[in-house]
């Protein structure tokens, strides 16, 4: 997998944790930027009638983005939209690198990882861009409190005060409710803030901590090997590498694919992908 793959998966991956986290969606754009920037500086050095002094710029990896951008539209490899997003996602990632959060809400940032998969010529990856989760919903807190900003506290501080009070008064009747249903006092007997019954409760055994199976890589030949993201030799793969002897974590999970071929979720390295079971030896189990 070459190193213009291994951005664009890590982008993907970024991507669809972000939700509306602007930090996280100035990651994954980033990664697309840089993906992209590699994809057309390998492109424009196939060029002949790239200038001597832009190609030694580009050789010495400091051609900056508008020239880039002009060389580009000019071989036909961006168009004017694509080059233009192009400069506005540097001038992003100046801000970034400034300390600025990033401003490109999640569609934005959306279209432009589209654009660099198509580019760099992974469409398989635009379905797994428009699979990202839909973000969090906010907590009922934060729905019944309102943000007052200083204008408001200015004007209404009986407001707030009365609004700050029904919440605390709901959470003392939920608190009540939840005392009622749930015997309190032999919950406050558990903690010790009443004195224990005279009955003598004999303690229950803990469950048996679940096994843990490893699990090693094997019959790769001597060659990389792969994790990927669904089980089907087809799917994108996780950016890291396996080798002969790589341990593994098996998670309780297998698949077949319409080859036959049998497949197992396992973690290493800190990732969760899909191996065909005949590439795993099964090592131990713990627990």
């Amino acid at each position: 997998m070459s190193e213009i793959d291994e951005r664009l998966d890590r982008g993907v991956e970024i991507f669809r944790r972000a939700g509306d986290d602007s930090a996280l969606l100035g990651a994954a754009l980033l990664t697309f930027h840089g993906a992209l920037e590699q994809c057309i500086d390998a492109e424009l050095r196939d060029r002949p009638e790239i200038g001597a002094e832009e190609r030694r710029l580009l050789e010495a990896g400091r051609l900056g983005w508008p020239a880039r951008a002009k060389l580009a539209e000019q071989a036909g490899l961006l168009s004017q939209e694509q080059a233009g997003q192009a400069i506005e996602a540097t001038r992003a990632r100046i801000m970034i690198a400034r300390g600025d959060i990033c401003a490109w809400p999640a569609d934005a940032v959306e279209s432009y990882g589209h654009m660099v998969a198509t580019h760099c010529g992974r469409m398989e990856l635009i379905r797994w861009i428009d699979q990202r989760p839909e973000r969090a919903k906010k907590t009922a807190a934060s729905s019944i409190l309102p943000v007052w900003g200083p204008e408001e506290r200015g004007r209404f501080p009986s407001a707030r005060v009365a609004v700050t009070l029904l919440f605390l008064v709901t959470l003392a009747a939920v608190g009540w409710t939840l005392y009622t249903r749930l015997d309190g006092p032999r919950l406050l007997r558990s903690l010790g803030a009443l004195p224990a019954p005279t009955a003598v409760q004999l303690p229950t055994a803990p469950p048996p901590l679940p096994a843990t199976r490893t699990a090693r890589v094997s019959g790769l030949g001597g060659g990389p090997g792969w994790l990927h993201v669904t089980a089907s030799f087809d799917s994108p793969t996780r950016a890291i590498r396996l080798a002969d002897g790589t341990a593994v974590t098996l998670r309780d999970e297998q698949q077949t694919d319409s080859g036959g071929t049998r497949w197992r979720l396992v973690e290493v390295g800190g990732y969760a992908g899909w191996c065909p079971e005949n590439n795993l030896v099964l090592e131990s189990s713990s627990g």
